[in-house]
């Protein structure tokens, strides 16, 4: 997994960009889980395909503002993974 931009910078369009070791042709597209601090989580989204084995996804980061969006750590999964590499 890799970043465009730092992540910790607000308003940057963070490209998070995901390539597997094999091919994923045919097996679905992978989803991804953001979960940050404050009460805006990101959860199931489908990822972009970029080839076969590689997806991408955007990723705004939004200045703390308090409520809804907070400085702190950010934890980044991909939890639908619709296939089994064999």
């Amino acid at each position: 997994m890799t970043y465009s931009h730092n992540p910790t910078s607000p308003s940057l369009d963070n490209l998070i960009t995901v390539t597997y070791s094999e091919d994923l042709d045919g097996a679905g597209v992978p989803t991804i889980d953001i979960d940050q601090v404050g009460t805006t989580d990101i959860a199931g989204v489908a990822m972009t395909p970029v080839s076969a084995s590689t997806y991408t996804y955007n990723y705004d980061v939004i200045a703390d503002n308090g409520t809804t969006y907070q400085n702190g750590t950010a934890y980044v999964g991909f939890p639908a993974v619709p296939f089994d590499l064999a």
